[in-house]
C-alpha cells in the first residue's frame, strides 16, 4: 500500500539505538516515532490515548530528513496498520517516487483546527476511514487516520475531504457549519 503524508500527530521523538561497543548512534536501527498527544502547560508530554497508535519511520530512510516537515507530501510503502505491544502501528517503510499512485492518505484531525469528531455519530461517509491513534485531554481531541481519496470525515466544524491542487494534497473543508 502507498501512503501519502498530509499531516502528523503533534508528538515526535527519536527512538535511538546505540552500538553496544562504541556507543555510536546507529541511525539505520533508530526510528522516528509520531503519535497524538498533548503538552500539559509546559509539563511533560501526556498521551491520553483512548486509542493508542504510532507512526514509525526508520531513521535510515533515504533520502534522509532532518525535520518532520520534510515528510509532508512524501509517499511511503507500508504494510498498513499492524498491532505491536497492544498499540496500533503504521510503519512507513520505503519512500516511493512522487509520481506513485496513492492508496491512502495519512492525516491528523485536531479539534482546534478541524473540529471535534463525534465517534458515536455517522462521522465518515463515501469510503473507508481508519483511525489508528486518538487522544483526548481537556476537551481537545487529536486523531490520526488513514483515508481513501473521496472519504468525507464529519466534525463539529463541517465535512472534510482530501483534495489535490498543483500536485499537493491537503485536507479541505467541503461544507462549514
Amino acid at each position: 500500500m502507498i501512503v501519502q503524508c498530509i499531516s502528523f500527530g503533534s508528538h515526535w521523538w527519536l527512538r535511538e539505538v546505540y552500538d553496544r561497543h562504541t556507543g555510536a548512534l546507529l541511525r539505520h536501527r533508530s526510528a522516528f516515532m509520531n503519535t497524538t498527544g498533548f503538552n500539559n502547560h509546559g509539563a511533560e508530554h501526556k498521551f491520553k490515548h483512548w486509542l493508542p497508535g504510532f507512526v514509525r519511520i526508520n531513521a535510515g530512510t533515504w533520502p534522509r530528513f532532518n525535520s518532520p516537515k520534510e515528510l509532508l507530501q512524501a509517499k511511503f510503502h507500508t504494510d498498513g496498520i499492524t498491532r505491536f505491544k497492544e498499540t496500533n502501528r503504521l510503519m512507513l517503510r520505503l519512500r516511493v517516487p512522487d509520481d506513485a499512485e496513492v492508496d491512502r492518505y495519512l492525516v491528523c484531525i485536531s479539534s482546534q483546527t478541524e473540529g471535534m469528531i463525534n465517534f458515536n455519530s455517522h462521522w465518515k461517509c463515501d469510503g473507508p476511514a481508519r483511525i489508528f491513534s486518538s487522544s483526548y485531554f481537556a476537551k481537545v481531541q487529536e486523531t490520526l487516520l488513514l483515508l481513501e481519496y473521496g472519504t468525507t470525515v464529519q466534525t463539529s466544524l463541517g465535512s472534510w475531504r482530501i483534495m489535490c491542487k498543483d500536485k499537493t494534497s491537503f485536507l479541505g473543508l467541503v461544507d462549514g457549519r
